[in-house]
């Protein structure tokens, strides 16, 4: 319980923290223990996603080795600008509950501020001699374990968020009153007049000059943004909303997801396209949005860029994703179209169907030795398309073969050959050719033998006691795997099929086909687990269809006669 009473406060250089008291008392409500301003370490945030950043934190330790006792501390900072007052929730750790917290806010009776307080919280609203006290109570305040398939408690919406109806950053002056507000004041905060000087403007202008259409040169310039910069988080004064200039990429080479956006916008520009900074909020979970809330709820940016008869979205920090594919990440919700007054939330394109979808096509067969041997193709999208996609270009071999492995979910100790076929540039999909020994699929029980089908993997979703919130697909999972079992020339198979397997639901389907010829053995599955969200009323339905599929491949054996 130690790491509980090590208080960390992060902070900027501008923004040092004060601290009025940190004492510890004992069982008996006696002071053991005092924190000085000379016990408070101070030192810079290092973090692995920023190159440099101004962020600091102040820290001290108020642990007492004689149990139970009372931390108690308060400090201070000042701030000149800022666009929350406070986004505050009393659930520190997973699975330790808070018994009791509050928050407590003192303001100008005149002072205009926008407030959204999650159910269960006890609110009070005095005004005395012109000032306002904004008082929230929490009792028993939990934050549940993470779930499978479950919205991120820590990504959640704060117990409460208020923020200011007018508000000075950044050297602008903003409102959360709408979106269109809040989006112009992003759209001021991020404007540079001339974004490039005339070499460049010349340079950028002379990559497209063979194109034949807004497409390809939107095309064009997107690989060259990926060939020659890199993603770099750079976040000092405003760097976590304000976006350094173009030129400041041309000259770096680098720049984190604003810097990046802002550069490739800007390259638009140049040659007469237009484009829209776009902010997101970034996850392989989907967070919650609080649509009717204009606010600060977005941790990463990427470019709108509107067609005639499409819309391309550009995923500027990737050196490695296609052109127009937003990934896992960031498909499938809502996004601040910024344009000044006209800004508006919008749906980024979500990851459908046939999008997601994994197909293994293996052949099973006994090589010159007389051993088996499995031959696969794997056609790759949705997130184990991202996945592999890095692990290629990175040239990470290894961990290319341990995801192939896992994916067959076979006894594979070595590949004889497991590469990446030649694909299209900027294809949503990545095909795998492997080879390798395996142990012989066939068991021997008596005079019989038998033959179980490779199983298609299925998240390991909790028991219905131990579930405690909805489930949330933000993408569909599908999986097709056709397995042949091919016999040697001269030999004639035959066995007692099973009946076809059918098993429909509103959450999805999951399909087993059998058919066989004199040498061959062809087993046919597919799977699919609708996009949604799942009930906790609905939860053991789905449980129970989930479990039954489970169930019938495992239990399904074929009889070779």
């Amino acid at each position: 319980m130690a790491n509980m009473t090590n208080v960390r406060i992060q902070h900027s250089v501008d923004h040092p923290v004060i601290l009025d008291y940190a004492f510890v008392y004992n069982a008996n409500g006696e002071l053991v223990k005092k924190v000085s301003k000379k016990n408070l370490i101070t030192k810079s945030v290092n973090s692995s996603s920023s190159f440099y950043q101004d962020d600091l934190e102040t820290s001290f330790s108020l642990f007492w080795n004689a149990y139970p006792y009372t931390i108690k501390y308060k400090y201070k900072q000042k701030f000149n600008q800022y666009i929350n007052i406070a986004y505050w929730d009393p659930a520190l750790y997973y699975g330790v509950k808070t018994m009791k917290g509050s928050l407590t806010v003192h303001m100008p009776e005149d002072f205009g501020y926008q407030c959204e307080v999650t159910d269960s919280v006890k609110s009070t609203n005095e005004v005395v001699e012109g000032l306002r006290t904004l008082r929230w109570e929490v009792t028993d305040r939990l934050l549940p374990m993470p779930e499978l398939f479950g919205v991120d408690p820590g990504a959640q919406q704060a117990t409460v968020h208020l923020t200011p109806d007018q508000f000075i950053y950044g050297g602008e002056a903003g409102s959360h009153q709408s979106w269109g507000d809040f989006g112009d004041w992003i759209t001021r905060l991020n404007h540079y007049p001339a974004p490039f000087d005339r070499r460049e403007a010349h340079k950028v202008r002379s990559m497209i000059d063979s194109c034949s259409s807004a497409r390809d040169k939107i095309r064009v310039l997107y690989h060259y943004l990926q060939q020659s910069t890199v993603y770099v988080n750079v976040s000092i004064k405003e760097g976590g909303l304000k976006s350094y200039p173009a030129n400041y990429v041309v000259k770096n080479k680098y720049g984190d997801c604003k810097a990046l956006t802002t550069y490739m916008k800007a390259m638009l520009a140049q040659v007469g396209i237009p484009s829209y900074y776009a902010l997101v909020a970034a996850g392989a979970q989907q967070p919650e949005i609080s649509t009717e809330f204009p606010s600060q709820q977005f941790n990463h940016v990427i470019l709108c860029v509107p067609m005639q008869k499409d819309t391309l979205w550009l995923e500027n920090t990737s050196t490695t994703s296609p052109f127009n594919y937003l990934g896992t990440f960031t498909q499938g919700r809502y996004s601040l179209l910024v344009d000044g007054q006209n800004s508006k939330l919008v749906k980024t394109p979500a990851i459908k169907g046939e999008d997601a979808r994994n197909e293994v096509q293996e052949t099973f067969s006994l090589d010159e030795q007389g051993e088996w041997q499995v031959a696969a193709e794997i056609i790759l999208r949705g997130g184990a398309f991202e996945t592999v996609n890095h692990y290629f270009k990175r040239g990470k071999v290894p961990q290319l073969e341990t995801y192939v492995k896992k994916r067959l979910n076979l006894k594979i100790k070595k590949f004889a050959r497991c590469e990446v076929a030649d694909s299209p540039q900027d294809a949503h999909f990545m095909k795998v050719l492997c080879t390798a020994k395996v142990p012989m699929p066939i068991t021997s029980i008596g005079e019989s033998k038998y033959l179980r089908p490779p199983k298609l993997l299925l998240p390991a979703f909790e028991v219905p006691s131990k579930r405690d919130r909805p489930v949330l697909l933000n993408m569909p999972i599908e999986e097709q795997r056709t397995s042949v079992y091919q016999l040697p020339e001269g030999e004639e198979l035959t066995a007692a099929l099973p009946e076809d397997f059918i098993k429909e639901s509103k959450y999805g389907h999951f399909h087993r086909k059998y058919h066989v010829t004199a040498r061959q053995l062809v087993v046919e599955s597919s799977l699919a687990i609708y996009r949604g969200k799942i009930s906790l009323t609905d939860y053991p339905d789905f449980y129970a269809f989930i479990k039954s599929i489970n169930k019938y491949q495992q239990s399904t054996y074929l009889n070779l006669l």
